[in-house]
Order: structure tokens, then sequence, then C-alpha cells
């Protein structure tokens, strides 16, 4: 059987190039799967949308050299024709786009959430031009369900068909809570904020939580219209025992001397996506993955109580420096 490679599999590794080379020339409560309805403000959109999916879907032979000369960085150059001709009617990716087209044939409501996103950035970031933005199909690379990259942010549509579909039977549960059509507006923030700001070098454990948190802080600046548990992407179960435990939490990462820790291991336990997190203790299945970084969180937000800063000013901010400055003490 002949495996294809995705066109955004060879975006990930041009990503560093496309980072520096100009791509100037290329130039209220909703249902679970859906994008929130953004009310039309007479706001134009300011960005480019192209659908490469379908234009890669109705493409002909002969007309096919002009497409990939027009997007030569979603074709490796050491692939022929042929190849790329036969990848299209290959049946994972036939059956991926006709999810893709029935799902996103109305695309209004994301193309509007998605400009809300770069209009709210705008402000924080005058200088900020919205990228010209690609949909197109991965064959579910979950590793990069947006990449921004200079000019261009690309946006994997396979990957939000919504976490009820049974074309992610197999996945892990809380894998599929991410696949969901409102989450576009979500990690499209996520791929811009990532840009703003550096992590800490060589950081224990209390960097790499407030190194979170700033995420998730910038978040909420992008997101106006997304509730917490919408953004860390919580269930109310899991938010209220986040709420619930914070002391404790607190308690546990003092008493076993983690805040000044670099131990690897903590980031398994308490930063990467997982259906909960890892105390070792019974009750660990009740808790919310991430709980590092909503810690972080609590820690950013008790900090910015007290320093008015601009949103670039606080992500500037080291982490380190933000914790001291803090007063962060939950209450029992």
């Amino acid at each position: 059987m002949k495996i294809f490679q995705s066109p955004i599999k060879f975006v990930r590794q041009l990503t560093l190039v496309l980072l520096v080379v100009s791509m100037a020339v290329l130039a209220t409560q909703c249902k679970p799967d859906q994008v929130k309805q953004v009310p039309d403000t007479g706001a134009p959109l300011n960005y480019e949308l192209v659908r490469f999916e379908n234009l890669f879907e109705e493409v002909d032979s002969l007309s096919f050299q002009k497409l990939r000369a027009t997007y030569p960085f979603l074709f490796p150059g050491n692939y022929p024709d042929s190849y790329w001709l036969a990848y299209r009617k290959d049946s994972l990716y036939q059956e991926l786009y006709k999810r893709v087209h029935q799902k996103f044939k109305d695309f209004d409501a994301t193309t509007y959430a998605v400009n809300d996103v770069f209009r709210s950035l705008k402000t924080h970031y005058p200088t900020f031009k919205s990228p010209k933005v690609i949909t197109l199909i991965s064959n579910l690379d979950l590793n990069n369900q947006v990449i921004y990259a200079d000019s261009l942010l690309l946006i994997s549509l396979d990957d939000y068909l919504g976490q009820d579909s049974d074309i992610y039977e197999g996945f892990p549960g809380y894998v599929k809570t991410y696949l969901k059509p409102k989450r576009i507006p979500v990690d499209v923030a996520i791929a811009l904020v990532s840009e703003t700001y550096t992590s800490s070098p060589n950081p224990v454990f209390v960097e790499r939580m407030v190194d979170a948190g700033k995420k998730y802080y910038a978040l909420q600046q992008l997101l106006p219209d997304y509730s917490e548990t919408d953004i860390f992407n919580y269930s109310d179960k899991k938010w209220q025992w986040a709420l619930d435990n914070e002391y404790s939490i607190w308690q546990y990462f003092m008493e076993k001397e983690y805040l000044y820790s670099s131990e690897k291991d903590l980031i398994r336990r308490f930063l990467d996506p997982a259906p909960f997190s890892k105390f070792y203790i019974t009750s660990d299945i009740e808790s919310p993955g991430q709980i590092g970084a909503w810690m972080g969180w609590q820690i950013i937000k008790s900090y910015a109580e007290t320093h008015k800063k601009p949103l670039p000013e606080l992500l500037a901010t080291p982490s380190m420096e933000i914790f001291n400055q803090s007063n962060y003490k939950p209450h029992k």
C-alpha cells in the first residue's frame, strides 16, 4: 500500500524557512461542536482566505502545474505531479474531503471568528498584519492543526470535524475534545500568541507554569466571547474541581518542593495535554489535565491585579519576576 505524505507535513519541514522568507507574493451559548456565531458588525474582513482543499480537489491535470506554481510550499519539489494527483484519489483523503466539505461548506462563522482574533491582536500589537489563511486537509496530522509562519496561517480542517465524528474512532477521549470547529479560533490565537513572547531559559517548574499561564491569559484578551472553560478546554466538572482544590494543589507543590525543581517529569505530569493531572493519588482521574498551566494562569491574574501593564509588556515580563511579585496565595 502506498503511503502518501500530506502537504502540511511538508510545510512543517519548511516552517523555519517560512519564518525568514517573505511570502508577500502569495500575498451566547453555542452548541458543543459549533463555532460561536459572530454578529455581523459591518467590520470588513482584513485577511485573504484560500480554501486550498477545494482548489486541490477541483483542479484537473492540465491546470495542476498552475496550482503547484501558486502554492509551491504545499508540494514537495521532489515529487512528480502524478504523485499528487494519485494522492488526491487516495481513499482516506477522499473520505476526509467529503467530511470537510459537508462540515465546512458554510464557513462564514469561522471566517469572522478568525477575523476577530486578528482584530483583537492588532489592538495589542498595532504593527501586526493579518496573514493569508489557507485551509487544507492534512490526513489527520494532529501535531499541526494550525501552523503560523511569517505571512501564512494554515488550518487543517480535517482536525476539526467534531469530537463525536466516527473518523476519530480509536483516538483517546480527551484528544477528541479538541477536534471540534469552535476550537479553530482558539488554536489560531494560540499559534499567534506563541510568536509574541519567549519562554523562560532553563526554567524551573514555577516558571514553566507561569510561561503556560501567559498563553491562557493572552487568549482571554483575544477571545473575549469565549468562556474560561472553552479556552482551557475543561468540562464544567473538571473546572469546578480545579477551583475547589486550588489551595490543596498549591500546598502539594510546595510540600513536594516542586516550585524550584528542574525535574522534566513535572512537565508530563502537570503541563502536557492529558485526560488528568498526575499527583499519584486515588482522585487523580477527577482532576483536569494541564493543571500546572491553570495554576500559572492564576498567578498571572494575581500579578495583573496590581500591575496594570499592556498585554505585550506583561508577556515580556520574566516569569520568575511575575511569580515573585504576584503575591499569589490561594485561599483555603
